[in-house]
């Protein structure tokens, strides 16, 4: 599989079908030592959403907190306020281990 020095992705958790896969994807395809320009929200309670079909899941904290585990934090945003909404979510620049 190839891998990229850098890769972003933003937004982009709460569409797709599989959380856990997507991120293990994301992680895969970064080198060691590549930058991660992440941003997604999480919610305090995960779901599956009924019927939207282009939101079908929510996350907590809990996931993306071990996701980033694996990553020196360059910069994070935790408190961003994403369209006035005031939504709980990760604003971050990382570099994986």
């Amino acid at each position: 599989q190839k891998q990229y020095d850098t890769l972003i992705s933003i937004n982009v958790i709460e569409h797709v079908q599989d959380a856990f896969q997507y991120l293990t994807a994301l992680y895969v395809s970064l080198k060691p030592g590549g930058i991660l320009i992440f941003h997604d929200r999480y919610y305090s309670n995960a779901q599956i959403t009924d019927g939207d079909i282009y939101h079908p899941i929510r996350i907590k904290q809990k996931v993306l907190d071990h996701f980033l585990s694996r990553f020196d934090i360059i910069f994070n945003n935790c408190n961003a306020d994403y369209d006035g909404r005031k939504d709980s979510g990760y604003y971050v620049i990382a570099r994986k281990r």
